[in-house]
């Protein structure tokens, strides 16, 4: 009823405002403006017949100003506890459902009609213009293929097993070992931390580790983290690309966005490359040696042809940012 009470005020704002005379820029902006408007809220009413209650936001904007003001998981909280456990909102133009209760999460993860990935336009830039390769915003047959392998991947390397044990100690002593270098002096251990869990995992990924101190890995590691700190799930820049690729909003984030993933997917594809020219079909030494096997047997899978190869890019991407 509000949103029809507000359809009816600016109808007839709409119809007043044409028998006045105004200067040409204004007139054409509001015939322009006040019927998208009104089309946007007619929109929102019989879009939301059927949704959870929920609070009601701007037009166009919807909750996101309230969610970027104020921290947005908080606020989800707020409404969970004034709305119930489910309920609805708009975000920008995406309906967004929200669920606040640990056991029907769990339950929902479970059921494929929950395992759609939101329509950002910066996932098609960081994919190269195709939504669904990798892992983790991808929702198609492609997705189930690409996580099932890296599940099974990483398990049989031994990532959450015991056997990983000795390599986590190997990283533990690298990094013991530089801090009692810098003993009596001040230290920031802002990227140190990161580099250590990182060398983990990509030494299972790639068979290759880094030298923690070594100036590059260490740019790598603080670009990537600077960015995520950044892309907090209510950022206007997912929700509005266009005027932030403009430097509208969030300035200079866009191209910083490209710089880190134009650094990482360099990373990548010198891996890749190397694993390529030395592949050896009896032997698995890593990650990328499991999918190459999959990629030579070209059985028109998600790991067959170039797409195959570009699904491991982003897949090693999402393992790297995970």
């Amino acid at each position: 009823m509000r949103t029809f009470g507000v359809v009816t005020v600016l109808s007839s704002l709409f119809f007043i405002i044409c028998k006045w005379e105004f200067p040409q820029w204004v007139a054409l902006s509001g015939s322009i403006g006040i019927p998208l408007i009104i089309i946007h809220l007619l929109k929102d009413l019989f879009d939301n017949r059927k949704a959870p209650p929920g609070p009601k936001g701007w037009p166009i904007l919807g909750m996101l100003v309230e969610l970027v003001r104020e921290n947005g998981i908080l606020k989800c909280q707020e409404y969970a506890k004034q709305f119930g456990k489910v309920f609805s909102m708009h975000v920008g133009n995406f309906n967004v459902v929200v669920i606040s209760d640990y056991k029907l999460i769990h339950e929902i993860l479970k059921r494929d009609e929950f395992i759609g990935r939101p329509d950002f336009h910066g996932l098609y830039a960081r994919n190269q213009g195709i939504k669904n390769r990798g892992i983790l915003f991808s929702d198609s047959v492609s997705w189930q293929e690409q996580r099932r392998f890296a599940l099974k991947t990483l398990r049989d390397f031994g990532f959450g097993k015991q056997s990983l044990e000795s390599t986590l100690l190997h990283e533990a002593q690298e990094l013991v070992g530089i801090l009692k270098n810098c003993a009596n002096e001040p230290v920031s251990l802002k990227h140190k931390f990161n580099c250590t869990v990182f060398n983990s995992l990509w030494y299972m990924l790639s068979g290759h580790r880094f030298d923690v101190s070594d100036a590059e890995f260490q740019r790598i590691i603080s670009l990537m983290s600077g960015h995520l700190d950044k892309q907090f799930i209510f950022n206007p820049a997912s929700y509005f690309p266009w005027p932030a690729k403009y430097n509208l909003i969030r300035p200079g984030l866009w191209k910083k966005s490209l710089a880190m993933l134009g650094l990482v997917f360099d990373l990548m594809d010198g891996l890749i490359k190397t694993h390529l020219e030395e592949y050896d079909p009896s032997k698995t030494d890593d990650f990328i040696d499991a999918y190459l096997h999959k990629h030579m047997r070209q059985d028109g899978s998600s790991f067959s042809g170039k797409e195959g190869i570009q699904n491991l890019r982003v897949s090693l991407l999402d393992l790297f940012v995970a």
